[in-house]
């Protein structure tokens, strides 16, 4: 995609003999003068790099940088208008914290450092601009220790600080400018030396492109409580540098009594300042924050004697109440070691936890903590959608889904903020259409939809992590960009993003088409990763999941390609999805079982003759969810999976990732019970005190697995609650045509707000019986097309705006009720008096419901707007575009290509005679 690349004379800059230094913190200043600081009416900073923090004249503007690919580096920009007199002196600092960790890491590519910064210092006389360049001076400082362990091979490294060195740096380089013309930092004395300027393959000056992302914000946030304490029982010297997970999980403790605890407190009602009194014996302190938190760690306290403080974090508490700060073999800790004085320090990388341990070495003196806390991190999100039922089960369900999705949404959509904090193709996919229903937000989605275009070969293979250094070859997340992409033109309408996208797509099936064999399936290799859940699944040679998702793949790039003007494509695309489909049932489908089989070990592989000779009679949800939710399922065989799914006696999902895809599978199939049932996933989970949901939940398996407890892929309640309870879903892109189909089940009640473009969709939704009550609102510019059980012998009175609708129609057993305005629609539906029927007649002419590609809308299936059966030469509609000539019987003729296609609408009747908007 074309960037908005911006060309900079300032230059890349970092220590001398030091760019390619693993973990490695560098000092940066600049010291300069501003002849008439009383007329600067704004400063105009722009800065990039690797991770850093940015002060001026002591005061913290802010930090960065955005996670890129190596040659698609972003910039921040912080603009100070209102404050600007107060910030400016006659003489100023510049002061930058910059940090390299020089190895790869799941969420970031290994780079050399390099920063880079411009200040445009505006006002009456003109434009002053300050550079980064090698009059910068810079120091590598010694209280950080560069041998500091890595915590894990995902992610960065622990922190070893020797705290008043550092208070000393820093105290001088952050004091403000004075205003009688001396140095303001103080910062010529030892070790400091000039910038020089690197390279960071930018050619000669830089190339970068502005944050397409707000700056996230940041909220300090105190522990809740102290839930444990007690001494350490250790061996061993207790004032060295070490690994602080290792030493802090091998530690003995002999906890204190209640009273002892209570008596650590200052004050008498067991809260605020903690006094630790002098002791011989290491101390222990376990605080509580009451949920998973996500940032920057920070202490006050006080002591009048030096010492060192050891800090652990965990998701939760292990088996003995302890934190285990080495869990998942993350060994999540840092080392602060202290003189008399009183500290403030605020850990420089991100740390992601529940529970806090913090072990006071021996000590001659007493040590006060102050404030325990962290500067937890959010993304600010510019809308948000709710939901509320009268089952507490499920509010309280939906509350934990949007936290955890909150959490992993901060620099790039991650998997998980602790383990790897990475962006994961088949990730995204997922936690794209939870946002759109519980956020809105389209930026962050678009930004990884870029980098992920950015980070593919010329061949066109695609990372599976981008950014980042971790080469995975997951094979079954390719088919899912195309959807990922089509998902994103349908809950936002930006057809100017999809059309820059297009050619990643479409390099996308390239690749895979190069990997085909002579039936057009995709057989596993030694070096693919085909992942499709965490599950015992057979995956060895032609692995049907895959074949499926390559085939919706190529359904999905035929629809955007017409978008996108690409008609040659698209005929390509839809012959060969045709020819695909039709293997898929023919060598992949077992009548006899009435499911499709997890592979199949073809003769033409001799790596596998051997194996050839094991069962293959191996069956799964995970498999036959995907054939019904790419539509490779015909109409029989649909009924024959929704027998097998019903009597399933196999490996149950423990993956919200996949949980979301078997309880739309169940939507579609029209298996309501077991669709109600899945909620009991989180339920239990839930039970379990799971604040935010986990990585895999086994019911079977009692305790908390070993995994990571804040996954975002696991908040699926949040598109199937709003999605397919709720039933609003985009019929149309940028949700112009907007479905309203509520399924309440046992409910009685909900209100449901939808974040779209241009507003909200919501609606307040009563049931008594088969009768409903709506209320609600919609954004101007959208047409609602609502479906509600038909009422025995009248229609429903519709009030929206100033007038009364008589706009319905009965379909098979559903009253459908549509709703256009050019401004916003306040509407209102109640049972009618019984003294108006139906015109059935009609229906057909007077509905447009377009359907969908990847899970298709009208049948609630994997992401909230659709995959189902192609049966037609249906295709998404641009709907400024590609407006269609409907002829008097009721097919209508496609402009540009002349075809002409049956109108698919809510009353159609498929294969099997069945009505689609009845499943």
């Amino acid at each position: 995609m074309e960037r908005e690349q911006e060309l900079w004379d300032a230059g890349w800059i970092w220590a001398a003999h030091h760019q390619y230094t693993a973990n490695c913190y560098i000092l940066f200043c600049k010291t300069f003068a501003v002849n008439a600081p009383e007329n600067v009416t704004a400063v105009r900073i722009r800065s990039a790099g690797t991770e850093y923090r940015l002060y001026w004249n002591g005061t913290f503007l802010g930090r960065g940088s955005i996670p890129s690919n190596h040659g698609n580096f972003y910039y921040e920009e912080f603009c100070i208008t209102t404050e600007v007199k107060d910030l400016l002196k006659k003489k100023n600092c510049i002061c930058v914290v910059a940090h390299n960790s020089g190895v790869g890491q799941h969420g970031r590519e290994s780079t050399g450092g390099g920063f880079a910064l411009e200040a445009r210092i505006e006002g009456a006389e003109g434009t002053q601009i300050i550079q980064t360049d090698e009059t910068w001076d810079t120091k590598v400082p010694e209280w950080w220790n560069q041998g500091a362990p890595q915590m894990f091979w995902t992610i960065g490294y622990q922190e070893e600080v020797e705290l008043t060195a550092f208070e000393e740096d820093m105290r001088n380089l952050l004091k403000p400018g004075p205003d009688d013309g001396s140095d303001p930092s103080g910062h010529q004395g030892k070790n400091w030396e000039k910038a020089v300027r690197v390279s960071m393959d930018q050619g000669k000056g830089i190339c970068l492109t502005k944050r397409s992302i707000p700056l996230l914000s940041e909220r300090e946030v105190c522990a809740e409580k102290l839930i444990d304490a007690g001494y350490c029982i250790t061996d061993g010297p207790i004032f060295t540098f070490c690994n602080a997970a290792d030493r802090m999980l091998e530690e003995g403790h002999r906890r204190f009594s209640e009273n002892e605890v209570h008596s650590l407190y200052k004050n008498e009602k067991g809260k605020g300042t903690i006094r630790v009194p002098p002791g011989k014996e290491p101390v222990y302190l376990t605080f509580d924050f009451g949920a998973e938190a996500v940032g920057y760690p920070c202490l006050e306290f006080e002591t009048a004697d030096s010492g060192i403080l050891y800090v652990g974090y965990s998701e939760c508490l292990n088996g003995e109440g302890r934190v285990d700060p080495t869990r998942q073999g993350i060994r999540q800790a840092d080392t602060i070691r202290y003189g008399s004085g009183e500290h403030r320090w605020e850990m420089f990388g991100r740390r992601a936890f529940r529970y806090m341990q913090i072990t006071v070495g021996c000590r001659e003196k007493a040590v006060q903590l102050d404030k325990v806390g962290i500067r937890q991190l959010y993304y600010p999100f510019e809308k948000e959608g709710d939901f509320r039922c009268d089952d507490e089960r499920l509010n309280e369900i939906y509350k934990i889904s949007k936290k955890t999705l909150d959490l992993c949404m901060k620099e790039n959509y991650e998997d998980c903020p602790l383990r790897e904090k990475a962006q994961y193709l088949g990730d995204i996919k997922t936690e794209a259409v939870m946002n759109y229903y519980a956020f809105g937000d389209t930026k962050l989605i678009k930004k990884a939809l870029i980098q992920f275009a950015q980070a593919q070969g010329t061949d066109g293979w695609m990372q599976s992590i981008a950014p980042g250094s971790t080469g995975h070859n997951i094979v079954d997340y390719l088919p899912l960009y195309i959807m990922t992409l089509k998902d994103y033109y349908l809950f936002t309408g930006d057809r100017e993003t999809l059309r820059a996208l297009y050619p990643a797509a479409a390099g996308t099936l390239r690749w895979l088409k190069d990997q085909e064999d002579d039936r057009g399936f995709l057989t596993n290799r030694p070096d693919w990763w085909i992942f499709i859940d965490w599950a015992d699944l057979d995956k060895r040679d032609t692995v049907t999941a895959l074949q499926c998702l390559y085939y919706r793949a190529l359904l999905t790039a035929a629809k955007l390609s017409s978008v996108c003007g690409g008609i040659s494509d698209r005929d390509g695309y839809l012959q060969k999805a045709a020819r695909l489909r039709e293997n898929i049932r023919k060598y992949l489908y077992r009548p006899e079982k009435g499911a499709f089989i997890d592979c199949l070990i073809t003769p033409a592989n001799p790596d596998l003759a051997d194996e050839k000779k094991k069962e293959q009679g191996r069956f799964s949800i995970q498999t036959n969810c995907i054939a019904v939710l790419t539509g490779v399922a015909g109409n029989e065989e649909k009924q024959a999976v929704r027998n097998f799914l019903q009597n399933f006696r196999g490996q149950e999902v423990i993956t919200g990732y996949f949980k979301n895809y078997e309880m739309l599978t169940y939507r579609i199939l029209g298996m309501r019970e077991k669709f109600w049932e899945g909620f009991q996933y989180w339920t239990r989970m839930a039970q379990r005190c799971a604040g935010t949901w986990w990585e895999i939940f086994d019911e079977k398996r009692p305790g908390i697995p070993n995994v990571s407890l804040c996954h975002g892929w696991a908040s699926a309640p949040l598109n199937l609650l709003a999605g397919s309870v709720a039933g609003i879903r985009p019929l149309t892109p940028g949700y112009r045509d907007t479905l309203l189909k509520p399924d309440l089940f046992t409910l009685h009640e909900i209100h449901v707000r939808v974040p779209v473009p241009g507003g909200y969709v919501s609606c307040d939704i009563r049931r008594e019986g088969e009768k409903f009550w709506l209320t609600g609102s919609s954004p101007k510019d959208t047409t609602l097309h609502i479906l509600l059980p038909a009422l025995e012998g009248g229609n429903y009175d519709v009030r929206y705006g100033k007038s009364k609708s008589e706009r319905q129609r009965k379909i098979g057993s559903y009253a459908y009720i549509r709703l256009k305005d050019r401004e916003q629609v306040d509407f209102e539906i109640t049972p009618g008096d019984g003294k108006t029927v139906f015109n059935a007649d009609n229906c057909v002419k007077n509905t447009y419901h377009q359907k969908e590609d990847f899970y298709e809308t009208k049948n609630d299936s994997m992401d909230g707007a659709g995959i189902g059966s192609h049966d037609g030469d249906d295709r998404m509609r641009d709907p400024k575009r590609n407006e269609a000539v409907r002829p008097a019987d009721g097919n209508r003729t496609d402009r540009h290509s002349g075809k002409r296609w049956r109108e698919r609408c809510p009353g159609r009747k498929d294969e099997a005679g069945t009505l689609e908007c009845d499943r």
